[in-house]
């Protein structure tokens, strides 16, 4: 994990090239963290039974294409995967070890990570680009994720 994070921040691309990488990146960090969780076995007659498993899956594609909408619903995502909310709720905890809107939060504050660190984003743009109204919502989500303010990432960057 620590190699991938080391390519995403010395990442030589420009452009559209730049993003594309750094999604993959994104993305190969994700199923690092998956399969670290996947080693944590759950006992067999708790696990969603194969047709909930494929739409579990198939949600969490769906979150790392749509998880920068702004108004994500728990009814919307139940009726996006066809599961009752008991099943999405249960389901996805068991098999992603967090909540859905704890993953949601995950990838966007991934995604803010990002924008600060190699895209040469301001806190302000960082937190509109993930629909935060009021930049200070966001840098308190922020700190709460990574341990430390979006405003300590910047001044590390331009230090560092």
């Amino acid at each position: 994990m620590r190699s991938t994070i080391s390519q995403v921040r010395s990442c030589p691309l420009q452009g559209h090239t730049r993003k594309l990488y750094l999604e993959a990146k994104v993305s190969e960090l994700l199923c690092l963290l998956l399969d670290a969780y996947a080693s944590v076995s759950l006992p067999l007659n708790r696990l969603p039974n194969p047709q909930q498993l494929e739409k579990l899956y198939s949600l969490r594609e769906y979150l790392h294409r749509h998880y920068l909408q702004p108004h994500l619903s728990l009814e919307s995502l139940c009726r996006e995967a066809g599961l009752n909310e008991f099943v999405l709720k249960k389901g996805f905890k068991q098999l992603f070890g967090t909540t859905v809107f704890g993953y949601i939060q995950r990838l966007r504050m991934e995604h803010a990570r990002l924008l600060l660190t190699d895209g040469g984003a301001t806190v302000a743009e960082a937190a509109d680009a993930l629909g935060y109204a009021n930049p200070q919502h966001f840098s308190t989500a922020y700190k709460k994720q990574w341990g430390e303010s979006p405003g300590q990432l910047t001044k590390t960057k331009k230090w560092g």
